[in-house]
């Protein structure tokens, strides 16, 4: 484990189960349908593809389970302090929404760049935003508060409270479709159309496969339209294959928190190759593809079965 990492042995199927039935009178139990395509269903050949409406959830995404699950868990004697929180919309919002539902004053901290529509929605939460440049100046002014005020921070993806909470989408997920196929998780995945792993990501997804995109900077923000995760502890669903589009160096570290989630594949994209992280994963009976492009193999017509 390297010592950017946290321990996450306390994030069990069992705690995450009891953290979903005390946060269930308090969260949506969101739908999951269907969807009736003709093309998707053409490229799934004639499997199915299910969407999780989380944008049925209070403030419309799921970050609002992650935000109680952290509110709730703040000790009594804390509470007076107040919480907050740094984003740049969605988990503004569900900060100061799980802040009013228990009885807490909130300062969020949000971006300069947010949408002004998602600065109003935290500020009817009756949250105080500030504003701030995005990336370090956010989080620092985020910690000022809580060094200054004594305000609890609640992360917007690290955390055990913030996990569990944000566990139970896989753990509705799973009850809905027990017979979910596969998922992918790309390590590194852009919101920009022009760059390869957005570009691999999309021809995964209408391949049929599962993509989870993982990206800090991007975390609570959606790319091709799938919610993207700060890191791949913060997943809730059994993960199949993590896909590397970061550098050889940052490999190592993503290959070890591939192995803690019990990931069956790592692969490391083009121009990719570290045989520490090789060993580590093929120790721990992960199997490992090196400096090859799953896009390019799927148009080979080489990788013709889903990892499974």
């Amino acid at each position: 484990m390297t010592q950017n990492q946290h321990d996450i042995s306390a994030v069990t199927l069992n705690a995450m189960q009891m953290r979903a039935d005390e946060l269930k009178s308090m969260v949506v139990r969101t739908p999951v349908v269907p969807l009736q395509s003709s093309l998707i269903s053409r490229i799934l050949d004639n499997g199915t593809l299910h969407l999780k409406l989380e944008c049925f959830q209070h403030t419309g995404t799921f970050k609002a389970r992650g935000a109680l699950s952290v509110a709730r868990s703040i000790p009594i004697a804390r509470k007076s302090k107040g919480i907050t929180a740094a984003s740049a919309g969605n988990h503004a919002i569900a900060s100061a929404w799980a802040a009013r539902q228990c009885n807490m004053s909130a300062k969020v901290v949000m971006q300069s760049s947010a949408n002004p529509f998602r600065v109003a929605l935290a500020r009817a939460e009756n949250a105080e935003v500030i504003m701030k440049d995005g990336g370090p100046a956010t989080f620092g002014e985020a910690e000022r508060l809580q060094r200054e005020e004594g305000r609890t921070f609640i992360h917007p993806f690290e955390g055990i409270n913030t996990t569990l909470g944000a566990a139970g989408v896989g753990l509705e997920f799973l009850e809905d479709v027990p017979d979910l196929e596969a998922v992918i998780v790309s390590v590194g995945a852009s919101p920009r159309a022009d760059r390869d792993s957005h570009i691999v990501m999309k021809v995964l997804l209408e391949a049929g496969y599962q993509v989870i995109p993982v990206n800090p900077r991007e975390a609570g923000n959606s790319i091709l339209g799938q919610t993207c995760y700060g890191s791949l502890a913060e997943i809730d669903v059994p993960v199949d294959m993590v896909e590397i589009f970061r550098s050889s160096e940052a490999a190592l570290g993503v290959t070890e928190e591939a192995v803690a989630i019990g990931a069956k594949v790592v692969w490391m994209q083009l121009q990719i190759v570290n045989y520490q992280a090789a060993e580590i994963a093929e120790s721990s009976g992960i199997k490992v593809v090196m400096d090859r492009c799953p896009k390019l193999e799927l148009q080979k017509a080489y990788w013709t079965n889903r990892v499974r």
